[in-house]
C-alpha cells in the first residue's frame, strides 16, 4: 500500500471518472488496505480506508440523486444502485476487519482511529441495509450480530460511555440504524424511505433507556441476532440486562411538525428540500410514520381470511386502462363465436342480447354454439352480407339448455376471448399470483419474486384467474411473510371503467400531458360512485373544464384538485357542480 500521501493523489487523479469506473477502483484499493494493513500498520491501514471512504463520498451523493430524480427508474440507474450496494458492503467489511485486528486494551493512538472507524463502519451498514430495502432485497452479509457486537466491544475498550445524557457519535450512528429498522419499510417507496432516514438521523432526541418509558414503542436485545422489536402490551415485568428500550414520542413530535408545515407551504428543512420530494408523497410519508411511531400499534381496519386462489396481474396506467376497455368491450358487444363460416359476420355473445330466442345468423346462434351452415343458410347468409336482406328470427326447436349449464358456457365463452384478446394487448406484462388472505378493504398476495415494480404506490389491474373482469387496485404493502416469501397487500377499489376526458378550454394544455393529444385523455374512473378520475402523469390543470365522456354518459366538470399520485397516474378530483 502507498503512503497516505500518494493514495490521496490517486484518489484525486480518480475524480474525474464516471461513477461506476470510481467506485470499482475504490474497491479495489479497499481490498488491498484489508490485505496489507498488518504490514502497512493498523494506524495508516484506518486513515487510508477513511481516505476511500471519503473519495467515494460524492459519487454516493450522485447515485442516489439520480435514483430519486425520475419516477420511474430504468435499468441503468437500478444497476448502479446495484453496485454502490456492493461498494458499500466491501466498505463495511474493510473496516471489520481493521476493526477485528485491534488489540485489548486498545492503545491511547489508536483510540480515536477506532472509533472513527466504528462510526463509518455503522455508517456503511446503515446505508447498505437501505439499498437493499429500495431494490426488496435481503440486507445482506453485514448482521445486526456484528454491529451489536461492535458496540458492545466499544462499551468494553470504555472508548464511550452508554449513559451520558448526549449519545456519543457512535452510538448515535448505531441507533440510527436501530430507528430506521422500525420503519414500515414495504409501506413507502424509496424515496419516502431515504426521507424517512434523513428524518432519523437529523433528529436529536435519539437515545436508548435500560427501562420502559410512556414513550417507549421498541426493545433491542444486543444478544440476539435481530434487530429492534415492539414492544408486547402487558410484557413480563423481568427485563434482561442486554435488553434496551426506544422511545419514539419526539420523533412523533417532529412528524407533527413537519406535517403542519407542509401543509401551510413553510419553509422545509434543507436536508428535505434536496430529495426534491411532491407535497403530496412527503404528507404520505408523515402520516405513515406518525402511525407507525404511536404508542399503539397499527392494526388491520379489517379481519382477513385466509385463502388461496389464482391471480392475474399487470402494472402501470396504460395496462389498467386497456384491460379496463377489453372487459367493457366484451360486455358491450359479446363474445365472438369461434370459427365462423366462411362470409359470415360474427354475432356476439353477451349478457345483455341473451334471450330464449336464436338468432340464426349465417351459421351462428346467440347461445355461442356455431352450427353446421345448410345450404339454404348459406344462402342467406351470402345475401344478408351483401345487404340484400335482413337476418330473420327463427324460434328454436330444440329445448331451452339448462340455465347452469348454459351460464358456465357462457363463462368460459367469456373467459377465451378475453384471454385472446389479453394476448393482443401490445408490452403487456401478465403476472401470476396466489391470493393468500383477503378482507373487505384488501386482498394479500404471494408473489413468484420480488422485482422492482412491486412497490408501495403503484397502479395495478388484478382478476381472479377464473372470473373474466379486470379491477383497479394501489399496492400498499410490499415484504416478505414469516417463511420469507414475497408478499404484496393490494388496497381494493370498485370496479372502473374507461372514460374519455375532453379539454373544453383551448390552450389550457400547454406544458402538461395535453400537449400532445388532441385536446381529449384516455382516463379511468374508478368506480361508478367515484368523482375523481385517473389520468397520466401531468395531466392536471387547476380548474380547468372538460367533458367526460363514459358509461355514465356525458357529463361537464372541472379539474379540482390531485389526490393521489404515483410514477406514471395521478388521480384527480371532479367538480361536476360546474
Amino acid at each position: 500500500m502507498a503512503t497516505a500521501a500518494g493514495l490521496s493523489k490517486l484518489v484525486r487523479d480518480l475524480a474525474h471518472d464516471n461513477d461506476r469506473d470510481l467506485l470499482d477502483r475504490v474497491d479495489e484499493l479497499l481490498e488491498e488496505v484489508g490485505e496489507q494493513a498488518e504490514a502497512i500498520g493498523l494506524r495508516q491501514a484506518f486513515e487510508a480506508a477513511r481516505t476511500l471512504d471519503e473519495a467515494s463520498r460524492e459519487a454516493r451523493e450522485r447515485v442516489l440523486a439520480s435514483y430519486f430524480r425520475v419516477h420511474d427508474p430504468d435499468r441503468g440507474s437500478l444497476a448502479l444502485l446495484e453496485r454502490l450496494s456492493g461498494h458499500q458492503e466491501r466498505l463495511g467489511a474493510v473496516y471489520s476487519d481493521l476493526l477485528g485486528l485491534v488489540a485489548t486494551p486498545v492503545p491511547d493512538e489508536l483510540r480515536r482511529p477506532v472509533l472513527d472507524a466504528a462510526d463509518h463502519y455503522l455508517k456503511a451498514w446503515g446505508l447498505h441495509r437501505r439499498l437493499a430495502r429500495f431494490r426488496q432485497r435481503p440486507a445482506g452479509k453485514i448482521s445486526w450480530e456484528q454491529a451489536h457486537f461492535l458496540v458492545k466491544q466499544l462499551l468494553i475498550w470504555r472508548l464511550f460511555s452508554s449513559s451520558s445524557p448526549t449519545p456519543a457519535p457512535v452510538l448515535r450512528q448505531y441507533l440510527q440504524v436501530v430507528y430506521e429498522e422500525t420503519l414500515p419499510w414495504g409501506n413507502l417507496t424509496a424515496q419516502q424511505l431515504e426521507f424517512a432516514a434523513r428524518l432519523i438521523a437529523n433528529h436529536e432526541g435519539l437515545a436508548w433507556q435500560s427501562a420502559m418509558s410512556p414513550t417507549t414503542t421498541h426493545q433491542i436485545d444486543l444478544t440476539l441476532t435481530d434487530g429492534p422489536r415492539r414492544c408486547v402490551a402487558g410484557g413480563s415485568a423481568e427485563v434482561r440486562r442486554s435488553v434496551r428500550f426506544l422511545a419514539t414520542g419526539s420523533l412523533r413530535q417532529s412528524v407533527e411538525l413537519l406535517l403542519a408545515a407542509v401543509r401551510a407551504g413553510e419553509a422545509l428543512p434543507q436536508w428535505l428540500t434536496e430529495l426534491a420530494m411532491e407535497p403530496m408523497a412527503i404528507t404520505g410519508a408523515l402520516q405513515t410514520l406518525a402511525c407507525t411511531w404511536s404508542s399503539e400499534p397499527p392494526r388491520r381496519e379489517s379481519a382477513r381470511e385466509d385463502r388461496s386462489r389464482p391471480l392475474l396481474g399487470a402494472f402501470g396506467f396504460e395496462a389498467v386502462r386497456e384491460l379496463l376497455g377489453i372487459c367493457e368491450k366484451l360486455k358491450k358487444e359479446g363474445v365472438p363465436v369461434e370459427k365462423p363460416a366462411p362470409g359470415a359476420t360474427p354475432v356476439y355473445v353477451s349478457e345483455s342480447n341473451r334471450t330464449h330466442s336464436a338468432y340464426r345468423f349465417g351459421g351462428y346462434l346467440d347461445h355461442g354454439l356455431a352450427l353446421p351452415p345448410s345450404e339454404e343458410d348459406a344462402k342467406r347468409a351470402a345475401a344478408t352480407h351483401a345487404g340484400s336482406a335482413l337476418p330473420e328470427i327463427v324460434q328454436p326447436t330444440e329445448p331451452d339448455p339448462d340455465p347452469e349449464l348454459a351460464a358456465a358456457a357462457a363463462k368460459e365463452a367469456l373467459l377465451a376471448a378475453l384471454r385472446r384478446l389479453e394476448l393482443a394487448v401490445p408490452n403487456l406484462a401478465l403476472e401470476h399470483w396466489t391470493e393468500i388472505d383477503s378482507s373487505g378493504t384488501g386482498v394479500g398476495v404471494l408473489l413468484p419474486a420480488l422485482l422492482p415494480r412491486h412497490a408501495a404506490g403503484v397502479l395495478i389491474a388484478w382478476r381472479y384467474d377464473d372470473l373474466p373482469e379486470w379491477r383497479i387496485g394501489f399496492v400498499r404493502r410490499v415484504g416478505r411473510d414469516a417463511k420469507a416469501r414475497p408478499t404484496m397487500g393490494i388496497e381494493l377499489v370498485p370496479p372502473g371503467f374507461t372514460c374519455v376526458v375532453h379539454m373544453l378550454q383551448a390552450g389550457s394544455r400547454a406544458k402538461t400531458a395535453w400537449k400532445d393529444s388532441a385536446e381529449w385523455l384516455l382516463g379511468v374512473i374508478p368506480g361508478e360512485k367515484s368523482e375523481d378520475v385517473l389520468l397520466p402523469v401531468g395531466s392536471f390543470v387547476p380548474e380547468m373544464p372538460v367533458s367526460v365522456l363514459s358509461a355514465l354518459g356525458e357529463r361537464r366538470a372541472r379539474l379540482r384538485t390531485v389526490r393521489d399520485r404515483g410514477s406514471d397516474w395521478e388521480r384527480v378530483a371532479l367538480d361536476y357542480r360546474n
